[in-house]
């Protein structure tokens, strides 16, 4: 099953689904019109119950440059438009971290700013010895989002995190691998798991446990960010208000 979108493919195959970002003139940003694809497309998986596993890619040699820029720049939002902008945005992030299926992103070339933010969304990461990550925010005077603070500290440590963030320099592949952010390098040709035992894995016929979103946060993306432990938070993100930051 393949759909039409302007800015994304979206297939299914051997019930698994890949989603793959498609806008060679942006180098695959995160434009008004891709977020709203994005958004309709995660809504789907989470819908179609047949879909067993579902794959993050991007086409023309970049996964993802981040937030588009110019439209950034140029569309005139007040704070509170900037607040509901940023909250749209979280909410399909949401979706896709929460998934109680496994999510696969396949990275080669950029992933910057949100870019990278959207790798680390996924449960394993595989990514060429091209691939370039990039904490870009600090570059344009932005702080991270699309749950950057909540994922990396997660992967590599707090520490490792903040010298990504505040430093905002280039990660290559081997790099990746060697921090964590990468489970696998593969040659380009190769990113993609099909076939193959990860395509198989990921479309075998018993479901995963339901339970399959906690299992891949252990403390839960619901619980206290301070803590991590189980105890429930009304703020269902760790990023959504600046003051549940740990001063």
């Amino acid at each position: 099953m393949t759909d039409t979108f302007k800015t994304i493919r979206f297939d299914v195959h051997e019930q698994v689904a890949t989603l793959t970002l498609d806008n060679p003139a942006k180098r695959n940003a995160l434009d008004p019109a891709m977020r709203e694809e994005v958004t309709e497309v995660v809504a789907r998986v989470r819908r179609d119950r047949s879909i067993r596993a579902l794959i993050l890619t991007g086409a023309n040699g970049h996964f993802c440059s981040g937030g588009d820029l110019r439209n950034i720049a140029t569309v005139g939002l007040d704070n509170q438009g900037w607040r509901n902008r940023l909250q749209d945005l979280h909410a399909w992030l949401q979706d896709l971290l929460t998934l109680d299926r496994p999510v696969i992103a396949a990275v080669d070339g950029a992933a910057a700013g949100a870019g990278f933010s959207l790798a680390l969304v996924a449960d394993f990461v595989l990514a060429t010895p091209g691939a370039r990550f990039c904490m870009s925010f600090m570059k344009v005077g932005l702080v991270p989002d699309c749950g950057a603070f909540y994922t990396l500290p997660r992967i590599v440590g707090v520490q490792r995190a903040k010298e990504l963030m505040l430093s905002a320099r280039d990660i290559d592949g081997a790099e990746a691998l060697k921090l964590g952010l990468a489970m696998e390098l593969h040659a380009p040709e190769q990113l993609l798991p099909r076939p193959g035992p990860w395509r198989r894995v990921l479309s075998m016929r018993r479901r995963w446990p339901s339970a399959w979103s906690n299992a891949r946060w252990p403390a839960g993306a619901r619980t206290c960010p301070r803590c991590w432990s189980r105890k429930p938070t009304p703020r269902p993100w760790p990023w959504a208000r600046p003051s549940t930051a740990r001063r």
